[in-house]
């Protein structure tokens, strides 16, 4: 069963020989690589021939057009594999990634999605934030509740996940422009009703380093996200009204995005009414909660039971953003 891995890059040649022996070095043998590469100016495409020329699964072109999703797409144009995953250039694949994913497919219906937990690594120290993300995502993995948060950030990361050729081709992944084109597809797999095959092993190396594209492109800061998230929300929930809880940048960013969609929203900007219940006077009827900050476990716990408390429950009718 061919597995076909997708591979934009750009300016990746520190680190693209150590990724392309990572697949290489795969206890799985069945895969095609293709790589588009986005117009480097570096040695990558010197690094891509060199390969290429040594392991004929290797296959690799220049991007008729310039960006991740054209690179995206048009790898996908050349694939042939039954399967279909993503990679990133600058990350590594335990050596085990691609058996452990097609084992979790094997037996498993259309619509599903394979995935595993991952790990941050760097040259230097992995900042806080990417360690707290890391956490979080691997506990998606323990709890198996990935549409439960899906609101909140990227439930599976964007290089570490498989799935048949049939369910790419049927949600037109890869044909839409719309970025950021990896939590855009995690949202229309859950618009869809995929499920979510995890596996408990570290199945992605995520390198962490400062020319990193999702730390640098405009297409990938906090407002994007949150155009893309209510976007789903609102086509999700047509004729509901939307209560924001929180302060600060996250609530501001809803309050926006729901006023230039002309829908309803009150917000609560006080601290407290997190968490004195005889404050947070609503219903669940007709209502969702957007949670727009994320307290510390034992305050999170509490607003959940006081909103449950209320006919809430969480990824039904209240998400944290």
């Amino acid at each position: 069963m061919l597995i076909s891995i997708l591979m934009p890059v750009r300016n990746e040649a520190k680190y693209l020989r150590a990724c392309l022996d990572s697949i290489r070095q795969q206890t799985y043998q069945d895969w095609q690589l293709i790589v588009v590469d986005d117009h480097s100016k570096d040695e990558t495409t010197v690094i891509l021939e060199e390969y290429a020329i040594k392991d004929q699964r290797i296959l690799w072109s220049t991007n008729e057009g310039t960006g991740i999703l054209p690179a995206l797409q048009q790898a996908f144009v050349h694939s042939t594999g039954a399967f279909i995953t993503r990679m990133d250039g600058d990350d590594l694949m335990p050596s085990s990634k691609l058996a452990v994913l097609l084992d979790l497919l094997k037996d498993a219906p259309l619509r599903t999605i394979a995935t595993g937990k991952v790990r941050y690594f760097s040259e230097s120290a992995v900042s806080n934030g990417y360690l707290r993300y890391e956490e979080w995502i691997n506990e998606r993995c323990e709890m198996n509740d990935h549409w439960k948060w899906v609101y909140r950030e990227c439930v599976i990361a964007s290089p570490n996940w498989l799935c048949r050729r049939e369910d790419i081709i049927e949600i037109g992944e890869f044909t839409s422009q719309k970025y950021p084109e990896d939590y855009n597809m995690v949202l229309k797999w859950y618009e869809q009703g995929f499920q979510v095959n995890c596996s408990k092993e570290i199945s992605h190396l995520w390198r962490e380093h400062a020319e990193r594209t999702s730390r640098n492109s405009p297409i990938y800061d906090q407002y994007s996200f949150f155009q893309l998230k209510i976007s789903y929300l609102l086509k999700e929930f047509k004729s509901e009204q939307f209560l924001i809880l929180g302060l600060g940048q996250k609530a501001k960013l809803c309050q926006e995005i729901l006023k230039l969609n002309t829908r309803n929203f009150d917000r609560l900007d006080k601290l407290e009414m997190f968490l004195e219940p005889n404050l947070l006077q609503i219903t669940a009827a007709n209502t969702i909660i957007l949670v727009a900050v994320y307290p510390e476990k034992t305050e999170r716990i509490n607003l959940q039971e006081i909103l449950e408390s209320k006919g809430f429950v969480f990824g039904e009718n209240a998400f944290f953003v």
